[in-house]
């Protein structure tokens, strides 16, 4: 009796370790060339380069996070891309996904490409486009920068709960960007095409005015201010997650429409440029594919081995190997209780 009950207390350890993803090393990058996902299937299981979900929450209509193959950039690597869902009003808005990081960063790079459903139309009286609120950068779960993409059709800007000088950049909004959509009321809607956007964030040097905050778009600079206070009296010097996609207000479509992530690379050590235009490469790591060929190798955070074959990405690896670590001192604990309990 006393070993059958060690023996199913060690499988249960086994099948269900509630043990989340260890954090990857930068820099990192994904083409998201994974099994599909949504949100319904475990935040913890997205099983794509020590992605998370970002959240539980949906729209209203039930629409969750994806990584499928309808949101492949096919400009870039791999086979699919992360879908979110917007619905009209505000934060109405699928969960996200996160990428979390080994050390706490004070300088970083984000680039991706993005793309907005074809027609995709804000309001544009009353309330209108407030904020699209494409990363937020967090130690822990506190937000200490957030990248408010697009804001009143013509701005775009990143903000801090501690920065008071909160001004966007003028002329180098949605109205600019989606140039090529449809007019309605005035403003455009979507161009329903792929853009190529990066982000520079730099801390504060304690509770100073002093962070940077930069934006390019399809390799131009649109946002740059050198004087944002990050981390108040924190005494944070680094950050060591981002959340990718989240809130806006206000969509006007009459449904759910998607909003669509790829090719995504973050650097801690300088700029990463649009694929092709001959800037500085995406970065190769122990959590991206650096010998991928030209047809965007792997792409998802796999590493090959000398003989071509993809194995799983370090962070992955780490994982699994602390995971099976946690659960055999489980059952170790586990085997010495019960054997007390039924001597």
């Amino acid at each position: 009796m006393k070993n059958k009950i060690i023996f199913y207390l060690s499988f249960v350890l086994i099948l269900f370790p509630h043990i989340s993803l260890a954090a990857v090393n930068l820099p990192w990058s994904t083409t998201y060339n994974c099994a599909d996902w949504t949100q319904s299937n475990g935040l913890n299981n997205v099983n794509c380069d020590g992605l998370t979900g970002g959240g539980d929450w949906t729209t209203s209509s039930g629409n969750e996070e994806q990584i499928t193959a309808a949101a492949n950039y096919s400009g870039g690597g791999g086979g699919r891309g992360q879908r979110q869902w917007n619905g009209d009003g505000t934060n109405n808005v699928s969960g996200g996904t996160r990428i979390a990081w080994t050390t706490a960063e004070p300088e970083l790079w984000v680039r991706w490409y993005m793309r907005y459903e074809n027609g995709y139309t804000w309001a544009t009286s009353g309330n209108s486009l407030s904020y699209d609120k494409w990363l937020y950068f967090d130690v822990g779960s506190n937000h200490y920068a957030l990248v408010e993409g697009y804001t009143y059709f013509d701005q775009n800007r990143i903000l801090s709960n501690y920065d008071s000088n909160d001004v966007g950049s003028t002329g180098n909004g949605w109205d600019t960007i989606m140039s090529n959509g449809n007019t309605v009321n005035g403003h455009k809607t979507s161009d329903g095409q792929w853009h190529c956007y990066e982000v520079h964030i730099k801390m504060d040097t304690g509770n100073a005015q002093n962070g940077t905050g930069e934006i390019w778009i399809d390799d131009t600079l649109r946002y740059s201010k050198n004087s944002i206070n990050y981390s108040g009296t924190s005494g944070v010097t680094g950050w060591t997650s981002t959340l990718i996609g989240s809130n806006q207000a206000y969509p006007l479509n009459g449904r759910d429409v998607y909003v669509d992530f790829d090719d995504i690379t973050i650097s801690a050590t300088g700029r990463i440029g649009c694929l092709g235009t001959g800037d500085t490469p995406p970065p190769t790591s122990a959590n991206s594919a650096g010998s991928s060929d030209s047809g965007g190798g792997s792409g998802c955070g796999f590493v090959k081995d000398s003989n071509g074959k993809e194995s799983k990405a370090k962070g992955e690896g780490l994982a699994l190997i602390i995971m099976l670590v946690l659960t055999l001192a489980g059952i170790a604990l586990a085997k010495k209780y019960f054997s007390r309990l039924l001597n």
